[in-house]
């Protein structure tokens, strides 16, 4: 009996040096792994997204790829649907990390988590009528709705903290939809963090709600790491210490654009009255004299049979007068754009109001956040001075003919124009093939090619098109410049298509069009350029998406 209990024991040792040189080996083939099969959030924007040709783009994905580098490894990205999906993966050993996470003591018994690499304020947005309140904990009783992103550490942290009021918790699955949900007064507030919600506000341009204030605690985010996979924690943790602070700033300054700042700087509220005067007045001016010149062009009109032997003669002073009335036309709509494009540094200085009552109460003002304010309030004005130079430049009249690149003339143009297209969820791509030069003047090349896009943009909103689409194709061909402006609006009626080059024929009401955009556009494009304006109904094809629409083809002289 005693040599069968020998024979056991070592027969068991065997079996146990066995299955740790078994294991030893498993851990060794795990360490030597060098791509890492990465989750996101897909819809998270500005921190990080996956966009429609599949690239993950945003904040945390440039923090990714130094970390990556640092590291010495590989992240491989694998899609998914939504955060929750995200964290469904990495579960099922489908995912190996999760970039982006709060490690609140939930997710610590599930996963490994890094130390922090970015932190933000956690803000609460309410409806405009709602009363101002101090304490985010005031908005708080059974009765009330408070919103947040599902499967958050903020659904977590506000049950806990105000649990003993029984608060009311709704979850949704974009940030988008909390916001519409505050906007339309289904909830009392939405909690994210400050980068998001003050870019959706921004993107869907959300006029009715307003950041309130900010909760008791940031935002730290870390990398969550499968529990199989220990060897991988300190390795990224001394990837994050890597991380130098001017990494930080360059990451930050690239993705965030709306920044909080921490005391009021009355110089900002003069500069902005005086700004405000003078668009003011030219707006007065366009409007009296626009009113002038139509009278002129109506008395015109009236008296046309009886001045057909002059028509030669003053035929260049009507020209003249049309041009004018277009570019009036025209400021009309760009000072409608440089509003809409104020309209968020606007939100941004009522928030600095909020954010300095908040940190002066909580005793937080200090030497370095007040240097902080005055940086990021010069980058305020800065923005909103190049704003004016381009709508100033945009307008101003030229004398003499000139070399110029078409496609910076229209990136000019789509800088001034694209906040409003942006407004009415029109989409704009520009295909530059190559620099193109041409020679004479530059501004009225731009105000023939405004007045087409105008067109398409009137086109895709009256046709109530879902997904608005104008694209812009610039190439040189031989001894041409060719410029192509195609729209998915559903194309030129057949009937009309003859005359929409002909003065004051327009298809809208009189108070929305005076019929002269596209025939100006032909007249600068054949007589300024010596060049051709023709147009057409054509199918196209964009990232495998077909589309219809009408489509502008400008041939110009190339200037070498």
């Amino acid at each position: 009996m005693r040599y069968l209990l020998l024979i056991i024991l070592i027969l068991l040792g065997s079996y146990a040096q066995a299955l740790d040189t078994d294991n030893s080996s498993k851990s060794a083939l795990i360490k030597e792994k060098k791509v890492i099969n990465m989750c996101v959030d897909p819809n998270w924007m500005p921190l990080e997204k996956i966009d429609k040709n599949g690239n993950y783009i945003g904040l945390i994905s440039d923090y990714a790829k130094l970390i990556s580098k640092n590291a010495n490894l590989e992240f491989k990205l694998v899609k998914t649907k939504n955060y929750k999906q995200s964290l469904e993966f990495l579960r099922a050993n489908r995912c190996d990390i999760i970039m982006a996470e709060v490690a609140t003591p939930e997710r610590k018994k599930e996963f490994l988590t890094t130390k922090p690499y970015y932190v933000a304020a956690r803000a609460y947005v309410t409806h405009n009528d709602t009363p101002w309140v101090s304490d985010f904990s005031h908005l708080v009783t059974k009765n009330t709705k408070i919103g947040v992103a599902a499967e958050s550490p903020a659904e977590f942290l506000l049950k806990e903290w105000y649990k003993d009021k029984g608060i009311n918790i709704v979850t949704f699955n974009s940030v988008k939809d909390g916001l519409e949900a505050v906007s339309s007064k289904h909830i009392i507030a939405y909690v994210n963090i400050i980068p998001v919600v003050a870019y959706e506000i921004q993107k869907y341009s959300f006029n009715n709600i307003k950041i309130s204030g900010f909760l008791k605690s940031d935002v730290k985010l870390s990398i969550m790491i499968n529990k199989n996979l220990p060897w991988l924690l300190p390795k990224l943790n001394s990837a994050i210490d890597k991380i130098s602070e001017e990494d930080r700033l360059r990451i930050f300054d690239k993705w965030i654009k709306v920044k909080l700042t921490k005391e009021v700087d009355y110089t900002i509220l003069i500069y902005m009255f005086i700004i405000f005067s003078i668009i003011s007045t030219i707006i007065l001016i366009a409007y009296i004299r626009q009113r002038k010149l139509k009278k002129e062009i109506e008395k015109l009109n009236e008296s046309l049979e009886a001045r057909v032997s002059d028509e030669v003669k003053k035929n260049r002073e009507k020209d003249k007068l049309m041009l004018q009335q277009s570019r009036f036309a025209q400021m009309g709509e760009m000072i409608s754009m440089i509003a809409h494009q104020w309209r968020q540094p606007l939100n941004v200085l009522s928030m600095l109001n909020q954010s300095i009552v908040i940190k002066y109460n909580k005793k937080k003002l200090d030497e370095e956040f007040i240097k902080y304010f005055q940086e990021t309030s010069n980058r305020q004005i800065r923005n909103m001075s190049q704003t004016i130079d381009d709508f100033r430049s945009f307008f101003r009249p030229q004398k003499h003919d000139t070399r110029f690149s078409i496609n910076e003339v229209i990136k000019n143009m789509l800088n001034i124009i694209t906040p409003l297209f942006i407004k009415n969820s029109i989409e704009i791509e520009l295909e530059e093939k190559e620099e193109c030069f041409a020679k004479g003047h530059p501004n009225e090349i731009g105000q023939a090619v405004i007045n087409i896009i105008n067109n398409a943009k009137d086109a895709l909103i009256e046709n109530d098109i879902e997904h608005k689409y104008i694209k812009i194709t610039i190439e040189c061909e031989g001894a041409e410049i060719l410029l192509s402006i195609k729209d998915n609006g559903g194309g030129i009626p057949k009937d009309i298509m003859p005359t929409i080059f002909d003065p004051y024929f327009t298809t809208k009401h009189k108070s929305h069009g005076t019929g002269i955009g596209l025939f100006m556009s032909k007249r600068i494009i054949e007589q300024r350029f010596d060049g051709i304006l023709e147009n057409t109904n054509r199918n196209f094809e964009v990232d495998e998406e077909k589309y219809f629409g009408a489509s502008f083809s400008v041939k110009i002289k190339l200037e070498a």
